[in-house]
């Protein structure tokens, strides 16, 4: 199930055009969860659009939403799924914030 739900949000982030898309397997670094998913946007609107059609997807094959921050500013929203965290990013923000440097050396999950 994990690879299904892994395969779902990389394929809503594609769909609007995320990039940098980055799935870590981080089971054995962290116990907030078990991946992190890191994509970025062009813009404000382009971060929320990827955010709403992550949630939308993920509906559809009936993993529900347990927490969003971040969505009212839109630099960086955080969604909480449980056993996968999906950080989607304004890409000047992913580079300040330098989130991947701390999954650094986790495995990556080979996705699209």
């Amino acid at each position: 199930m994990e690879n299904k739900i892994l395969q779902t949000i990389y394929n809503a982030l594609d769909e609007k055009f995320a990039f940098d898309i980055i799935a870590y397997d981080i089971k054995e670094k962290s116990t907030l969860a078990d991946f992190f998913v890191i994509a970025s946007a062009n813009n404000l609107i382009q971060v929320k659009a990827c955010a709403d059609n992550v949630e939308f997807r993920l509906s559809e094959i009936g993993v529900e939403l347990s927490q969003r921050e971040g969505y009212s500013s839109s630099n960086w929203i955080l969604m909480d799924f449980g056993p996968v965290i999906v950080h989607v990013f304004n890409k000047d923000d992913r580079e300040y914030y330098t989130l991947d440097k701390i999954w650094e050396g986790s495995p990556i999950i080979e996705l699209g």
